[in-house]
């Protein structure tokens, strides 16, 4: 998923995103919660989005999607990109 963004904004999730979206993510806790929880600005807290993803049922999907799109921003699957960086790193 592809999010159009202007530097400070929350992310706009264009109707081409809400058609590919995978299956799972209509089942993750987070389906009706804010962007603004997953897409964190400078000095933003992560717990919120955290809390949503600790006891998720899909976080394991979520996780395989992000670690798949290395330039895919946000939380997803309880991580932080700069931490899914790092797991990309250990992996190689």
């Amino acid at each position: 998923m592809r999010l159009l963004m202007r530097p400070g904004d929350v992310p706009i999730v264009t109707f081409e995103d809400l058609l590919m979206r995978p299956a799972w993510q209509a089942r993750a806790a987070c389906h009706d919660a804010s962007p603004e929880v997953f897409f964190l600005r400078h000095g933003q807290s992560a717990r919120p989005g955290l809390a949503l993803c600790e006891g998720c049922e899909v976080r394991a999907e979520c996780l395989d999607f992000a670690m798949a799109d290395p330039g895919l921003e946000g939380m997803w699957g309880g991580t932080t990109a700069r931490e899914r960086r790092r797991l990309r790193q250990a992996a190689s």
